[in-house]
């Protein structure tokens, strides 16, 4: 379709569109390829809505069938979270399993046949703890497969194990960052040194989790401890009998798969992880706005340069998120 007033210039957008304009060798004419369907001014309206609106009850429906398959499966599963409880505002003080289990069987007794609890568990506000042995144990493995071939690793006498380890040569602690076994020794030392001073000290319980010999007595404690947020919060509203100690009104829920929980973490206050999640959304946010940008300069520079920031931002980005995920508290 012929154009007179059509310039090249009117096709500079995002994304390029020069393909879909033309001009004599001389230039006195401009071309510009159009459509040539007859297409009704409201019938693609209607299509796109009534697609939308399909979409969108699939998709409640589908969500409904699936929340039902859930239930269905997981009775069909049996897994130690059908019969466990987890209780979110333990007293600092109540670190006795044997005061838990009196607890929860005495108020179960009447309620159900089989009200036996089988396992207690109390996570302690001990995080500082757990990290220091967690890093002996790492710190102690990456140690025992340096270990050449033939030398015994032996735990209780460590500093004749590092003496059998060849110390890496400058360039190999370089460009392979290979690790010096007697800066791994001192680590371990000094980590040994914390856990022996933090054993001394008593933690406070901060989770308690509770499990059951039957799924129908796990049920049935949800049943006598359901407490709405207000009632938790301020103490009230439940009989003195389904209150620990006679005192305090329970926060429980299901808990997650063993597997699945963080126990370095447990401990983490709630306005900490809020504050962590917040900082690497918008540190992700930024990253995510210069590397538009970036990709932008380089696109005005030339195609080239484009495709190789793009390339350089897609082996960064995962290297940049797993630091971020590491400093998050999840």
């Amino acid at each position: 379709m012929a154009c007179p007033n059509c310039t090249r210039e009117d096709w500079n957008t995002f994304p390029m569109a020069y393909t879909r304009y033309a001009s004599t060798e001389d230039d006195s004419l401009s071309f510009i390829l159009v459509n040539g369907c007859a297409i009704s001014k409201d019938s693609p309206g209607t299509y796109s809505f009534a697609a939308l609106i399909f979409c969108t009850v699939a998709i409640i429906i589908l969500s409904l069938w699936l929340s039902k398959k859930e239930v269905d499966y997981d009775l069909i599963q049996q897994t130690t979270q059908d019969y466990s409880i987890e209780v979110l505002n333990p007293p600092p003080d109540a670190c006795d399993p044997e005061e838990w289990k009196t607890f929860f069987e005495t108020i179960l007794e009447s309620e159900c046949t089989d009200n036996h609890v089988v396992l207690c568990s109390i996570a302690l506000n001990n995080q500082e703890l757990i990290h220091h042995l967690a890093e002996c144990r790492r710190l102690l493995l990456k140690l025992e497969l340096m270990t050449p071939l033939g030398v015994k690793f032996d735990k209780e006498n460590i500093d004749d194990v590092v003496n059998e380890i060849p110390i890496p040569p400058l360039w190999k602690r370089i460009l392979c960052c290979a690790s010096d076994p007697n800066k791994i020794l001192s680590k371990i030392k000094f980590h040994e040194e914390q856990i022996k001073e933090l054993s001394k000290a008593d933690f406070d319980a901060r989770k308690v989790f509770i499990t059951f010999e039957t799924e129908q007595a796990q049920r049935k404690a949800f049943e006598l401890l359901d407490a709405s947020g207000w009632e938790i919060m301020h103490n009230r509203g439940k009989d003195d009998r389904y209150r620990f100690r006679g005192e305090t009104v329970l926060s429980v829920i299901e808990p997650d798969e063993p597997s699945a929980v963080r126990w370095q973490e447990l401990n983490t206050p709630r306005k900490e992880r809020i504050c962590g999640a917040l900082i690497t959304t918008l540190i992700s946010f930024g990253l995510i706005g210069g590397a538009g940008c970036l990709v932008y300069l380089a696109r005005k520079l030339a195609t080239a340069w484009q495709a190789v920031t793009i390339a350089a931002i897609n082996i960064v980005t995962p290297l940049v998120c797993k630091i971020l995920t590491k400093y998050e508290s999840h």
